[in-house]
């Protein structure tokens, strides 16, 4: 049995790689994006049959985590884009139809 990785790997050009440990539900399927030196991550299933609505920034500068507001729908495997300052999270499913 494989316990489900919440965390985020981080590569360093160094070669001293980290984990830092994600505070959300989901263990998979999380959309992400990058932003004006932050990573944003939306939803994604906290177990196989089901979906997630939250959303979390993380800033590298200071290695924290921000709760973002709940999107109004909870998805799972959705693609995420930047564009012209605006974070776009598209498709995904709910969790049981990926």
């Amino acid at each position: 049995h494989h316990g489900r990785r919440r965390h985020l790997l981080v590569f360093k050009k160094s070669g001293r790689n980290q984990k830092k440990y994600f505070p959300g539900q989901a263990a998979g399927f999380i959309g992400a994006t990058a932003y004006q030196d932050k990573i944003y991550l939306f939803g994604g299933a906290p177990t196989i049959t089901t979906a997630s609505d939250q959303a979390y920034l993380f800033d590298p500068a200071d290695e924290s985590w921000t709760p973002l507001p709940e999107m109004p729908q909870a998805t799972c495997g959705a693609g995420v884009v930047e564009l012209n300052g605006k974070i776009y999270v598209i498709g995904g499913g709910d969790g049981g139809t990926v």
